[in-house]
């Protein structure tokens, strides 16, 4: 995935402190081993910052899990999306992950929830109407079977949206679209990364 935190940076830490559901995730299974290999700024589109050339790529390499879960676009929303380039960079990492990861046996593509605010040069309405569109058909395209492995695609779009009651305010324009209790959900500096209520 993309933001998440960095070790040696307490602003990314702070990220990785205010929700990671795979952490939380280990401790809903219990017995099962979850790691978190989001990187912050990584985007999938060939013209920006790639996340098979960021550190978290090789950690995750090294982990070598059985199932893989990848949410990854928002960083894509900075410049106008060219969605060959997109899907191009995206079966890039499949074939990565296939190539790398000799005990996979299941990819879960998320097509994650809508963003309600902007910052770092991240479009709002490039993102929640472009890149997750550019996603979720990219991911409808290659579920079943991957090389021998299994994908499986989740847009989280909706079940986002009916339980942080949301529900069509970020094609609204977001902000003040927002109700109080959607925005609850979200990180109040930005509106793009949740908080730990929105991790869970």
């Amino acid at each position: 995935g993309d933001t998440t935190h960095e070790d040696e940076d307490e602003q990314e830490k702070s990220k990785f402190d205010r929700g990671n559901y795979p952490d939380i995730l280990s401790e809903l299974l219990g017995g099962t081993t979850c790691e978190n290999f989001g990187a912050s700024g990584v985007a999938v589109e060939t013209e920006g910052r790639l996340y098979l050339e960021d550190d978290r790529w090789d950690a995750a390499i090294e982990f070598d899990p059985d199932l893989a879960v990848i949410m990854l676009g928002v960083n894509d929303a900075k410049e106008q999306l060219n969605v060959d380039d997109y899907e191009s960079g995206y079966e890039e990492i499949l074939k990565e992950m296939e190539k790398t990861m000799k005990n996979l046996q299941a990819i879960y593509i998320i097509v994650p929830y809508n963003i309600i605010g902007v910052c770092c040069d991240i479009s709002m309405d490039r993102y929640n109407n472009e890149v997750s569109v550019a996603t979720l058909d990219f991911c409808l395209s290659q579920q079943g079977d991957y090389k021998g492995i299994s994908v499986t695609c989740l847009d989280i779009r909706a079940e986002w949206n009916a339980r942080t009651g949301c529900g069509d305010c970020a094609n609204e324009g977001g902000y003040d679209a927002c109700s109080d209790a959607c925005w609850a959900y979200y990180d109040p500096d930005d509106g793009i990364h949740t908080d730990a209520s929105g991790s869970q």
